[in-house]
């Protein structure tokens, strides 16, 4: 099931970073200074890789 903007906007900080699954390789990562980011895991020539787009924050998207 895909986040909504009210569990987008509810995510808290802790002291750990954090990820929030979204669909399809997708996540929402909450850091321990209140940032949100979005990270895309795939597997590329059978290794797991993850991307973290520097311009895709909750804010933008």
């Amino acid at each position: 099931m895909p986040l909504s903007d009210m569990a987008i906007r509810h995510a808290r900080p802790t002291d750990k970073n954090y990820t929030i699954g979204d669909f399809d390789g997708l996540s929402l990562m909450v850091t321990a200074a209140g940032k949100k980011r979005w990270l895309f895991r795939f597997y590329w020539e059978g290794q797991q890789t993850e991307k973290c787009p520097s311009a895709a924050t909750q804010q933008s998207v």
